[in-house]
């Protein structure tokens, strides 16, 4: 399942990358208008992505800051397509991988101790909570 997250992922990334190359202004005018980017970020990101060039996208994991932003400023930085795309992946799978990993042992850890978890609820609980955890760290 992490694997089609993944993919979905690199579809999503390569048509905002493409979009970005294209017309970055506009590409980082609607980003700023998700709920949570401000202008401040995407200035943020930019600067990141011209300092640390993919180094950026995967430290970005770690920061709270949302993949998209990157993927619509990479062509700009000068990060060209196959490199963008070689860094989402582990970029795109250390995210997804961890939180599934992380669901999949609460379950058995559920079913050791006698209680039984519903796959589908630990999942579905398990990333709302990192999402509200997500959104509580990304920085202003």
């Amino acid at each position: 399942v992490c694997l089609y997250g993944v993919v979905g992922a690199l579809i999503g990334g390569s048509i905002i990358y493409f979009w970005g190359a294209h017309d970055c202004a506009s590409a980082a005018a609607v980003m700023e208008k998700i709920p949570a980017v401000s202008t401040d970020m995407v200035s943020r990101v930019r600067q990141e992505l011209t300092e640390r060039g993919t180094w950026a996208i995967m430290l970005g994991i770690f920061s709270g800051t949302p993949y998209k932003l990157y993927t619509a400023q990479a062509a700009s930085a000068g990060i060209e397509f196959w490199m963008f795309l070689l860094v989402s992946i582990p970029a795109r799978l250390i995210r997804f991988g961890s939180v599934t990993i992380l669901c999949h042992y609460v379950v058995k850890l559920s079913r050791w101790s006698g209680l039984t978890a519903n796959s589908m609820t630990v999942i579905l609980l398990g990333w709302t909570l990192f999402y509200l955890i997500f959104f509580w760290m990304m920085p202003n």
